[in-house]
């Protein structure tokens, strides 16, 4: 139950642990496309018709039978987005349409308004080509065409475009049910300004890592969905009830705190309490070497995370989103704010390891330079220097190129 330092934890390596998120895999559910927003498809979506499945007009102007031009139409009727023609157009008639509006039978050609003139009922339209200004049967998709792979993330601007296919259910894995859990006696969350202030000079601690975890959720990994936030004291009794709890109502649980090289992690002795399926504690990152990772019962999945900022950041990044992505099959996901440039001073990360840098951004003379911050995990106050994280797998040298994910733009 005791340890005195991290070397007598077993450090895992990233890939041995994610091996095991598959297992976890949630079963699909069928939802109407209009509810799908930030799932992800469980299942190849694919066009049951032909798309459209009636010739359209892909301008506005007048629908005629091109073999009929040149010539004098009458105009008999019009058709506008929304609506399906029932009747026919005859011989030298015309009927007016708007862009994306279906056509009537007997029409193969759209002339636009420009190019006609218009008196009264009587149209005067000149040469035209059959199928000018018509989008055909199928020329956007034909039936079974593959619009989405499985394991692509349904953002809201694909919605419109399956909607307008005729898709009007997926089968997609809903956005799993996320609890954060902050372990420590020192942590509060103050009620107003002044009671803050009074905790903070009397060496209590305002719980912020918790937060930082359910903020990097809600916006990084929209296929999460934050649905509790708990604190609790330094207690095993404590932490193991709030986890049977949280594990009750949710598919994923979030500690914070407890897991640092103190005499005993009491969210770790929490989390082994519940005789966890499968577990690993350690990690071959920097920092955040204790962070723990289990699975409990009909496959919730327990994160420990450090209680520093800092730390839980490193797991959040390389540990907790690429297990989540196995689990889902995730194959595309949100776009991450990912910049490229070059380090100013060489950073000695030791090989092996998953070594997270926190980095200040600027551009000089049109480049973008990373130059690194010190300060160990502890110092969370460098936090508000940073402008950018990147992820190390061994030492770099000075103008070394190396992708960050970027917290805000570069400064001066």
């Amino acid at each position: 139950m005791r340890y005195q330092n991290h070397k007598y934890i077993t450090l895992h390596g990233m890939e041995e642990v994610l091996s095991n998120a598959t297992e976890c895999s949630p079963r699909p559910v069928t939802v109407p496309t209009w509810s799908a927003i930030n799932m992800i498809a469980a299942r190849d979506v694919l066009t049951t018709i032909d798309l459209p499945f009636r010739a359209k007009a892909a301008y506005d102007g007048f629908a005629i039978s091109s073999n009929d031009a040149p010539g004098r139409f009458r105009l008999v009727g019009s058709v506008r987005v929304g609506e399906v023609p029932s009747f026919s157009v005859g011989r030298m008639e015309a009927v007016y349409v708007t862009t994306g509006a279906y056509l009537p039978d007997g029409v193969d050609a759209v002339v636009p308004e420009e190019d006609a003139e218009l008196d009264g009922d009587q149209v005067t339209i000149g040469q035209v080509e059959k199928g000018a200004n018509v989008d055909a049967v199928g020329s956007y998709a034909t039936r079974g065409s593959k619009v989405l792979r499985a394991g692509e993330l349904i953002t809201g601007h694909v919605i419109p475009a399956l909607t307008e296919m005729g898709i009007m259910e997926v089968e997609a894995y809903g956005k799993l049910r996320v609890a954060v859990l902050s372990t420590g006696s020192e942590l509060i969350r103050p009620r107003d300004v002044e009671s803050a202030r009074s905790a903070f000079l009397s060496g209590k601690v305002i719980e912020s890592t918790g937060s930082l975890a359910a903020w990097f959720i809600s916006s990084y990994m929209p296929y999460l969905s934050v649905n509790e936030m708990d604190l609790v004291v330094d207690d095993v009794d404590e932490v193991r009830h709030a986890l049977r709890r949280l594990i009750d109502n949710n598919d994923i649980v979030i500690t914070t705190g407890g897991s640092g090289p103190g005499d005993i992690d009491y969210a770790w002795e929490g989390i082994k309490s519940l005789n966890p399926r499968w577990s690993v504690r350690g990690m071959r990152m920097r920092p955040g070497r204790p962070t723990s990772v289990a699975v409990i019962g009909d496959c919730k999945v327990v994160f420990g995370l450090s209680g520093h900022p800092i730390s839980a950041l490193n797991a959040l990044i390389n540990l907790v989103d690429p297990f989540v992505k196995r689990m889902l099959g995730i194959r595309r996901a949100a776009a991450w704010p990912i910049a490229r440039g070059k380090l100013t001073t060489a950073v000695n990360a030791e090989p092996g390891f998953l070594t997270q840098v926190r980095v200040r951004a600027s551009i000089r003379e049109g480049e973008l330079l990373f130059t690194p911050l010190g300060g160990g995990s502890s110092v969370t106050s460098s936090l508000a220097a940073t402008d950018g994280l990147i992820t190390l797998r061994g030492p770099a040298p000075s103008g070394a190129v190396v992708d960050a994910f970027m917290l805000r733009e570069p400064g001066d």
